[in-house]
């Protein structure tokens, strides 16, 4: 008889902690959800979740099918590709993201999504959330400093093509790939460098007066020089302020807001290059901050700006604390 009342305690707690784990999706996606698909999903099941949990239906596990229906409607299609594809962005999500917001907010536990295979030909794998503790901050002596925003990291980044053979699966780069991209810049000056002292002895060789040609010859060797210029000053920004906002040839199509941070190891014997992206909740509007340039009012400051009100509700950032003051008071404008 203790068993059973044991087993029923333990239960609803478990119950408890999901229903607890499930809200606080709901809250993370309201707030830093993308308008797509892949966080319709994640909403459905949280939403489902409750529900089911609320009116003690059982069943808290879901087909691809099931999924489907339920977000674009009785069409057919072939539900096993048509999930794989927004599973794989679903499964971006920083985890450890949604940890910080859970402790941030006040709860206890946070949902994760997890998968049970199907186990053979015709059986359909099954989607659920799963409740997961909130781990103690261990950078709680850190964060003790007064602030009025905290940030999170939210989501897993997509780099480039060409970036993913650059940065590992945790989009960090240490080693020979950090190497390339240091190098790279060095590299790039001394290819122009060749190629603008050869195109510049072809014209002095050149007994004839000037003409097109020269004028196209010195401008291109301008242009060259002017790129070379630029790659060089994003070089020297990532060694002197350790972090800058990535540039568009890292990240694949449609990505951004996404920050390349040089950090230190913790063994601290070396660097490591990540792309990464934070945001935290306005405290004023209650709507999403994202990271951008601080120019032009706070050049080489990378600040916190809310959607809503990217001008005027404007915070610091500061990366060793993920922690945030106000830059720019409402008051102050009156």
């Amino acid at each position: 008889m203790q068993n059973l009342e044991a087993e029923d305690i333990t239960e609803k707690k478990s119950e408890q902690a999901l229903l607890e784990g499930a809200r606080c999706l709901i809250e993370y996606i309201k707030i830093h959800g993308l308008n797509n698909q892949s966080f319709e999903i994640i909403n459905y099941l949280a939403n489902e979740t409750i529900e089911r949990i609320s009116q003690k239906q059982d069943g808290w596990q879901f087909t691809n099918e099931a999924i489907y229906k339920a977000i674009v409607g009785n069409k057919a299609a072939d539900y096993s590709s048509w999930f794989s594809r927004y599973w794989k962005k679903v499964d971006e999500i920083s985890r450890i993201g949604l940890e910080d917001f859970a402790r941030e907010n006040g709860y206890k536990h946070f949902a994760w999504i997890e998968k049970k295979s199907g186990g053979g030909s015709g059986n359909q794998s099954l989607y659920f959330l799963a409740e997961k503790p909130v781990q103690a901050n261990v950078k709680q002596s850190l964060t003790n400093l007064k602030s009025d925003i905290n940030y999170i990291e939210i989501t897993n980044v997509s780099p480039s093509w060409w970036a993913k053979w650059l940065f590992n699966q945790g989009n960090s780069a240490t080693g020979w790939r950090k190497m390339i991209y240091v190098l790279y810049p060095i590299a790039e000056l001394i290819v122009v460098f060749i190629l603008g002292s050869f195109l510049w002895i072809i014209a002095m060789l050149n007994k004839n007066p000037l003409n097109a040609q020269h004028v196209a010859l010195f401008l291109f060797i301008i242009i060259l020089l002017l790129y070379v210029r630029n790659t060089l000053i994003k070089w020297s920004k990532i060694v002197e302020d350790r972090i800058v906002m990535a540039s568009d040839n890292l990240l694949s199509w449609g990505e951004h807001d996404v920050c390349l941070d040089l950090v230190t190891s913790p063994d601290k014997k070396t660097k490591i290059l990540r792309l990464v992206k934070y945001a935290s909740k306005c405290p004023i509007c209650e709507t999403e901050i994202i990271l951008d340039k601080g120019e032009p009012d706070f050049p080489r400051r990378i600040v916190g700006r809310c959607k809503e009100s990217p001008r005027e509700h404007v915070y610091s950032f500061d990366r060793v604390t993920l922690s945030g003051n106000k830059l720019r008071y409402p008051s102050e404008h009156l």
